[in-house]
């Protein structure tokens, strides 16, 4: 195993074109156990137009050691079961912001590097073989291919030498530590991604509950209508005229009155 594998793994995306991933991430193209394409969506085998997923991962690291994370921990569920405590759900493509997996939710756990004692540090993809080999664990299947992934202790060194020692290559960029109990909200912009930003292509559900629904959904007023209720404008909100919705959506309150009276 080359010194490149033993270095833990600090990010995953899922993308849509090979060619097209992220600067910094290197795509998961062959399966491990027979070299044939680790496409996780298996849509068919036509030439053109075909839709395929491939995994991704990234070991570089940002200038300020302190404060990134590394992948701990990988878990493959059902679409319907809740992304599970502390993990984060790989939701889309990062090259296409298109819908990452059919009918599983790759999620993944992050911990900030001085909690963590170990780390992922490779994930395979297997086609063949329904057991993991000797040293990996499996993290679950996606359309008939077993995804399997090592966990290696962390050297104490790792993150605390300089990083032009530790991790020569350029710098990704990440979004906040795990500490937060915010919901991760992705971007598939790379080009309006912070360089202070862990994994911008994930959301992550909170560290005491999980995600359903449309949890973590922001409702916030249109920005041009909030300025209309705070500053003085020549064009105040507009009024609903149509009778038809005020007939339908009036509601008078007089329950709520009765029973403040």
């Amino acid at each position: 195993m080359g010194e490149e594998n033993v270095l833990p793994i600090v990010s995953i995306c899922i993308i849509a074109d090979r060619n097209k991933g992220p600067p910094g991430f290197t795509p998961i193209l062959k399966t491990h156990d027979e070299s044939i394409e680790a496409d996780i969506w298996k849509e068919g085998w036509g030439i053109f137009n075909r839709t395929v997923r491939y995994l991704a991962i990234s070991r570089q690291i940002t200038a300020d050691t302190s404060s990134f994370e590394v992948v701990n921990d990988i878990a493959i569920i059902e679409a319907k079961e809740a992304v599970p405590n502390g993990f984060t759900c790989v939701d889309f493509t990062a090259d296409s912001k298109e819908k990452a997996l059919r009918k599983k939710y790759f999620c993944v756990r992050f911990l900030p590097r001085n909690d963590a004692v170990d780390a992922v540090t490779d994930i395979i993809v297997l086609s063949k073989n329904k057991r993991p080999p000797k040293g990996y664990t499996s993290a679950g299947d996606i359309d008939g291919l077993l995804i399997c992934f090592k966990q290696t202790p962390i050297a104490e060194t790792y993150g605390r030498l300089p990083h032009s020692k530790s991790n020569p290559s350029t710098l990704y960029p990440s979004i906040g530590g795990s500490g937060s109990s915010e919901i991760r909200h992705s971007t598939s912009d790379i080009s309006k991604m912070h360089t202070n930003d862990v994994n911008a292509f994930t959301i992550k559900t909170p560290l005491n509950g999980t995600v359903k629904g449309i949890d973590g959904v922001p409702f916030k007023l249109n920005a041009k209508f909030a300025n209309a209720l705070t500053q003085k404008t020549d064009h105040p909100l507009p009024e609903i005229q149509d009778p038809r919705v005020s007939q339908k959506y009036i509601y008078n309150f007089s329950l709520e009155r009765s029973i403040v009276s």
